[in-house]
């Protein structure tokens, strides 16, 4: 998996004009969406998909050579399991039924909106992600063994509940998402931070941080970084922990006893990947 790109499969748009092809692929971008494949000939999807590892596919309707009419049962006989987005001029309701019946995840009309491709494709990742990660647990269930054991070689056990929850724990860490990890204090959770670190594939450094005792100013300036001259001896700009985990793996423990305006500004950043350096008021984006 690159680490620079989400998420862990490709996103397929097809569209026989450039400037749309451009369009969506900007607007999915600057959501946090990098991982695309992007084609104007769509009788080359099927060969596509096999070659790109392709997860989710946006569509047009009105090509030439074919048709995304005749496209999309083709791709839903032989893909069944990849969402299909239509992204189409049509405003035609029966050819929106159709569509749907046909097994398209979703029915979307040009000039589509921003917020309405963006979470139209976030669902059909999360759907993708979640299917992903059933089938590696299947895996587990019938062979009982790792994938990637050398990632766990810090947590010796013998304990069977103990080995399904490192079978878990492989099986999420390739979705790219959030891990929350709860227990008690001495009970390994940044040893499975650690291991989620080493089988996500991530190239750059693991991060760990203690927040416990931050206050809210510390805990920005520690995660967001400042610009220069935002507070008194600010003489330099300063990258925050978020800017040098980039690429690989941030860690923060103990964040149930931040203060509420501090998981505030967490929060933010874990729905949106926006945040803001302390005295800037251009967001940057992780």
């Amino acid at each position: 998996m690159n680490a620079n790109l989400y998420p862990s499969f490709s996103v397929l748009i097809v569209d026989d004009e450039e400037l749309v092809l451009e369009t969506i692929g900007d607007m999915l971008r600057s959501s946090g969406i990098t991982h695309l494949v992007q084609t104007t000939d769509g009788s080359g999807i099927l060969d596509l998909v096999q070659e790109k590892h392709i997860g989710v596919i946006l569509l047009d309707l009105t090509m030439p050579v074919i048709s995304g009419k005749e496209l999309l049962p083709l791709v839903k006989t032989e893909y069944p399991e990849i969402p299909v987005i239509i992204v189409t001029g049509d405003t035609d309701i029966s050819t929106a039924v159709d569509c749907i019946k046909t097994g398209a995840f979703d029915y979307l009309v040009k000039p589509v909106k921003k917020s309405d491709l963006t979470a139209s494709v976030k669902r059909a990742i999360e759907i993708q992600e979640l299917k992903q990660e059933n089938l590696s647990l299947k895996k587990h269930l019938f062979t009982q063994e790792l994938d990637h054991p050398e990632a766990f070689s810090s947590i010796i056990t013998r304990n069977e509940t103990m080995r399904s929850m490192l079978m878990y724990v492989e099986s999420v860490s390739l979705s790219g998402k959030t891990v929350l990890i709860t227990g008690e204090t001495g009970t390994g959770k940044e040893l499975i931070a650690q291991a989620i670190h080493k089988v996500s594939g991530v190239k750059c450094d693991f991060i760990a941080v203690n927040v416990a005792g931050f206050e809210d100013s510390m805990f920005a300036d520690t995660l967001f970084g400042h610009t220069r001259g935002s507070y008194t001896g600010a003489e330099q700009a300063r990258e925050g922990l978020i800017e040098k985990a980039r690429g690989g793996t941030l860690f923060l423990d103990e964040i149930g006893d931040l203060s509420q305006l501090s998981q505030v500004k967490l929060l933010r950043l874990l729905e949106t990947f926006d945040y803001l350096p302390v005295g800037s008021d251009v967001p940057k984006r992780s």
